[in-house]
């Protein structure tokens, strides 16, 4: 029986108007999930990133929003001093940290990493766009933001998953 279907997964799917996303729409031939329950190699919270049946990628820690996009610099370097902010900053970098590290222990074949950064150009990435992981953890945090979960038994998904 494949991992998403023991692990009871739960693809973050459903945009705010109610409507389905493309797998696509996130990273092209990849799916995100949450395991609801353990099973195989995944714990009950783990996230997964997957193309087929069981997923390549897998990680505990929830993806993050990065505080800081949409300011300029200036907006930025002025956001350190308030002590708040900083803070919320801070748990920002070390829950990058946390994920960039979880996702590369992960890693067990080099193709699929090949394969997820080429997803992730065709959606945006660029080695301008900085670290890898943290660009993804980003847009994995955004897409979490604004989607909600759907059961890998849904009808409207369309047959077995």
């Amino acid at each position: 029986m494949c991992t998403q279907c023991v692990v009871d997964a739960q693809f973050y799917l459903i945009k705010p108007d109610g409507s389905l996303a493309e797998h696509d729409e996130l990273l092209p031939g990849w799916a995100l999930f949450q395991a609801k329950k353990p099973g195989g190699e995944m714990n009950a919270g783990d996230w997964g990133l997957v193309r087929v049946n069981d997923p390549e990628f897998v990680w505990r820690v929830d993806p993050v929003v990065d505080p800081l996009e949409g300011f300029s610099e200036d907006e930025q370097e002025s956001m350190f001093e308030d002590p708040e902010i900083a803070a919320s900053i801070d748990t920002f970098v070390n829950t990058q940290d946390a994920f960039a590290a979880e996702l590369m222990e992960s890693v067990e074949l080099i193709t699929s990493a090949h394969a997820l950064i080429e997803s992730a150009n065709k959606v945006g990435y660029t080695t301008e766009s900085g670290s890898f992981e943290w660009w993804l953890c980003h847009r994995l945090g955004v897409w979490i933001r604004d989607h909600a979960p759907l059961s890998h038994t849904d009808p409207r998904l369309g047959g077995p998953h």
